[in-house]
C-alpha cells in the first residue's frame, strides 16, 4: 500500500509540474474623477462607485485584448480611387462585467482621479488562448494613440483604436508593397498598455500580436 500511494503521490505531483501555471493579471487602473461631459460641454463629477466601474471597464478591454484578442478590418485611404480610410476591430470575446474571477483593491483616490488595482486570475482555457499566441513566434509590435480629452467617456476608446491603427500601418509598411484594397486579420494585446494624459490628450502605447488572414489586391478587381 505504501509504495502504491508513493507511486499516486509521484504522478499527482508529475501531473502538477507538467500542466501550465495559471496566469494572474494584475495591474493598477485609474479614471478621471471629474472627466469632461461632451453633452453638456462642462466636467462632471464622478462619483467613487462611477469611478470604479470605469477601472473596471478600462481592465476588462485590456484583459479581454490579451486573452482573446480581436479582429480587424483595415481599408486603407486612396485619393485616386475616392476611397476613404476604414478601420473596424471587434473583439473574439469579452470578460463578462460580473465575472467572478475580476477582483479589486486599494481603491483611493489622489489628485483628481480614482485608482485601483484589479486582478484576474486565468482559468485553463484562457491560459491556452494565451499560450497559443505566446507561442505564435510573431513577434509584438507597437503603436501609439491619442485622443482630446474633451471626448469624455470616449477617449480612452479612441486612443485605444488609434494606437491599434498605428500599430497596423507600421507592420504592413514593410510587408505590402502596393496598396491593398483591404487586410483582414487578427491581434491580441502582448501585455498591458501604457495610459497616460498630457497637453490635454489621452495617450495609449501598446504592444500587439498581429496575425494576416487575408489581403485583398485592387488587381484582382
Amino acid at each position: 500500500m505504501d509504495s502504491r500511494r508513493l507511486s499516486l503521490a509521484a504522478c499527482f505531483l508529475l501531473c502538477a509540474f507538467l500542466l501550465p501555471a495559471q496566469e494572474t493579471l494584475r495591474n493598477e487602473f485609474w479614471a478621471q474623477m471629474e472627466p469632461y461631459d461632451a453633452s453638456s460641454g462642462v466636467p462632471k463629477s464622478r462619483s467613487p462607485a462611477e469611478g470604479l466601474a470605469v477601472i473596471l471597464s478600462t481592465a476588462r478591454t485590456c484583459y479581454s485584448g490579451m486573452i482573446y484578442g480581436w479582429t480587424f478590418l483595415y481599408v486603407p485611404s486612396d485619393a485616386t480611387r475616392r476611397i476613404a480610410e476604414r478601420f473596424e476591430i471587434v473583439p473574439m470575446a469579452e470578460i463578462p462585467p460580473d465575472d467572478p474571477g475580476l477582483e479589486t483593491s486599494e481603491f483611493r483616490s489622489s489628485a483628481g482621479r480614482y485608482y485601483a488595482w484589479v486582478d484576474y486570475r486565468l482559468d485553463p482555457r484562457q491560459q491556452a488562448r494565451r499560450d497559443s499566441w505566446d507561442s505564435s513566434g510573431t513577434p509584438p509590435s507597437q503603436g501609439i494613440g491619442r485622443a482630446n480629452l474633451l471626448s469624455g467617456e470616449a477617449a480612452f476608446g479612441e486612443a485605444f483604436s488609434a494606437a491599434t491603427r498605428d500599430m497596423i500601418r507600421a507592420y504592413l509598411r514593410p510587408v505590402v508593397l502596393n496598396k491593398p484594397r483591404s487586410i483582414r486579420g487578427s491581434l491580441e494585446l502582448e501585455k498591458l498598455p501604457e495610459i497616460g494624459v498630457a497637453s490635454g490628450e489621452v495617450l495609449v502605447q501598446a504592444r500587439f500580436r498581429i496575425r494576416i488572414d487575408e489581403i485583398e489586391s485592387y488587381s484582382l478587381y
